[in-house]
């Protein structure tokens, strides 16, 4: 039983560009939540980001819809019809990929900001500027290790949710996670005297005067 009646003739595409809607909504979810919660989901044992595969869904959708429509176009059936659902998937498919940088950053922003208060991120951040090397100099690793256990024990560090990197620079303090092949995910308290004139750092989502945020590809 149909819950609504198709064509025949287009009923396949009809199919396809649905599945490409669902996936233009799984790849606008996907992302935010994966910020929201500071985590990283991985298709087991490939350990490829699913959040890619929404979009390739999409972009499969396109392709079999491109075919469909030259054939249309070639027998002289239902060519408008199927045209235009090819027209509808390409939308869905760039739906599903311009958006999901800005959705992953605002989720990292809202878990940036309940995850910790602004006076515990600038309480880490002076912990670190007091007790590590600036960027650019080296720690042995047990030196590092003794120093992040202290940083556990004496600020709110123990709260984050998989522990950062951190680098110390004159002017700030970074918070990092992620890797190359994933991209980052970062933290930065400016010094309090350089905070308001951060405000227009590029990329960024401030969640106070002097702490903002920042998704980069690299």
């Amino acid at each position: 039983m149909r819950f609504f009646d198709v064509n025949p003739g287009i009923e396949k595409n009809v199919g396809w560009t649905l599945v490409a809607l669902a996936a233009c909504v799984l790849s606008n979810i996907m992302p935010y939540l994966e910020g929201r919660f500071n985590s990283l989901w991985a298709i087991p044992i490939l350990f490829f980001p699913a959040d890619l595969l929404p979009p390739l869904l999409s972009l499969v959708c396109c392709v079999l819809l491109l075919g469909s429509t030259i054939r249309a176009i070639l027998i002289k059936r239902y060519r408008m019809a199927k045209a235009f659902l090819f027209l509808v998937g390409l939308l869905l498919l760039g739906g599903s990929v311009v958006l999901q940088i800005e959705l992953c950053h605002r989720g990292f922003t809202q878990y940036a900001r309940t995850v910790l208060t602004a006076e515990e991120w600038r309480e880490i951040a002076r912990y670190a500027q007091k007790h590590m090397m600036p960027d650019g100099e080296r720690r042995s690793r047990a030196e590092t290790s003794a120093i992040l256990d202290e940083l556990e024990s004496a600020t709110p560090f123990r709260k984050l949710k998989h522990s950062p990197m951190i680098q110390v620079r004159p002017e700030e303090t970074g918070f990092y996670w992620g890797g190359a092949l994933t991209g980052h995910r970062y933290v930065v308290v400016f010094n309090h005297q350089d905070g308001p004139a951060r405000q227009g750092e590029p990329g960024g989502k401030f969640i106070a005067e002097d702490i903002a945020t920042f998704i980069s590809g690299d």
